[in-house]
């Protein structure tokens, strides 16, 4: 295991993530998101939309190492709890405030951009299932947070040289990018990533900011063809995995 899984969460080098009470679990793709997510010693002040357990602000206090200030954003009431209680348990519980409000209440009474940094794993299927909870519906789907509502939620809250990261399906990123573009955001670094050299592109990460910079596309594999963790995976992930 990459890291030790208990029936509730799971515990990384640096800290424990309970998510019994989430809907959306800890995954591979928000632990790359938070991994992989450019930082600068100029970035102090970050927004987390949608932040579920707590996972990514987490993660990104611990590389700022908590010389940063990060404001972490849950609409449903029982994974922001969780949030909160992963952040009092934390090294980071007074660097990070976990707010139990829907983003587009939290931007009413915030409207002057203010943040360098906002990530965000969003909710990205447009349709499917009916889920068992409005919980996990609300974490899956976009009835309640789509791709233009999030770029104009950011447009709001961005600073003037600030960036804005998130993870997405390949096709759906894809799609996203054109949409983006159309409102004046520019494409910076992005990496696509697979599960082995077998198969196609199924995730990607975007980096994207209001003023203009040189796009950079960068990719990689999970798996080698031995079903092993590549060494760019590693060392990607290797400030947070225990056993890497």
């Amino acid at each position: 295991m990459l890291s030790i899984m208990k029936s509730s969460g799971f515990t990384f080098k640096h800290f424990f993530i309970a998510h019994d009470n989430c809907a959306m679990k800890v995954t591979t793709d928000s632990i790359l998101l938070g991994a992989w997510t450019p930082l600068s010693e100029n970035e102090m002040s970050i927004i987390d939309i949608g932040t579920g357990s707590g996972l990514l602000a987490l993660m990104l206090a611990q590389r700022c190492q908590g010389q940063c200030n990060i404001d972490a954003i849950e609409i449903d009431k029982q994974a922001s709890d969780q949030a909160e209680q992963n952040v009092k348990l934390s090294p980071w519980a007074d660097v990070i405030t976990v707010f139990n409000q829907d983003i587009n209440a939290f931007c009413q009474r915030h409207s002057t951009p203010c943040y360098d940094l906002i990530i965000s794993n969003p909710p990205y299927f447009t349709e499917g299932p009916s889920c068992r909870t409005l919980q996990r519906q609300q974490a899956r789907y976009t009835t309640s947070l789509n791709q233009l509502s999030l770029l104009r939620i950011a447009e709001q809250l961005i600073s003037a040289k600030g960036r804005f990261c998130l993870a997405l399906p390949y096709s759906i990123a894809l799609e996203f990018q054109i949409t983006a573009k159309n409102r004046g955001w520019h494409i910076g670094r992005t990496l696509s990533v697979k599960d082995n050299n077998n198969k196609a592109n199924y995730l990607m990460l975007l980096e994207l900011s209001l003023d203009k910079r040189e796009q950079q596309q960068e990719y990689l594999v999970l798996r080698d063809l031995q079903n092993q963790y590549t060494y760019e995976f590693r060392q990607l992930t290797q400030p947070f995995y225990l056993n890497f």
